[in-house]
């Protein structure tokens, strides 16, 4: 998994950064093209998984079979309860930004 992949995601999905870092494989429901999201990612602290900033921010969304299709190929040998996106490295938004910036054409610091 690389950024291009959380990119993909959070563009199509309107996650948040910190829900599309909380992700595991065990989030995808392939057979209904749908993704749950129940906790987050707590990048700015130490760490690990949270609550979602509310309850209403607990939801299931809609995904096309095109992703479906792709993140199925992807995550079929991953833990189930490992996120998908973070690894033993520490996570900066910055990094994100800086590649959509890229992707986009503009320019990376103004």
């Amino acid at each position: 998994m690389n950024w291009d992949w959380f990119i993909l995601l959070v563009a199509k999905t309107g996650l948040r950064f910190s829900e599309a870092l909380g992700l595991t494989p065990k989030d995808f429901d392939f057979s209904r093209q749908s993704l749950s999201v129940n906790k987050t990612w707590d990048y700015k602290g130490n760490g690990g998984f949270i609550p979602t900033k509310n309850r209403s921010s607990v939801r299931k969304i809609q995904i096309d079979w095109q992703l479906i299709v792709q993140f199925s190929n992807l995550l079929q040998h991953l833990p189930e309860d490992k996120p998908i996106f973070v690894d033993n490295k520490t996570i900066y938004s910055m990094v994100c930004d800086i590649l959509m910036r890229r992707f986009c054409c503009l320019p990376v610091f103004q």
